[in-house]
């Protein structure tokens, strides 16, 4: 049986409180895909975008959060 393995890495980076500060946010999804989904591109297609948009609502929920923590550190000063 044949299988195949896709890896989506994205990231930001988000200015900081000071200049030349900045927080970086990446994320990583691996994906595998079995023999019956290889053989048809349509199931292979649909796999491919369930990943990325996964792989995106993660990122936006981190940059989210990045934003959030230098907004903290803003109002500590």
């Amino acid at each position: 049986m044949q299988t195949e393995a896709y890896t989506i890495n994205l990231g930001v980076t988000i200015p900081g409180h000071r200049q030349y500060e900045s927080i970086r946010v990446s994320v990583s999804e691996t994906g595998t895909l079995q023999g019956k989904e290889l053989a048809d591109i349509s199931a292979k297609n649909d796999a491919w975008k369930k990943l990325r948009m996964s792989t995106k609502a993660k990122l936006l929920e981190v940059t989210a959060d990045a934003r959030e923590a230098v907004a903290m550190t803003r109002m500590d000063k």
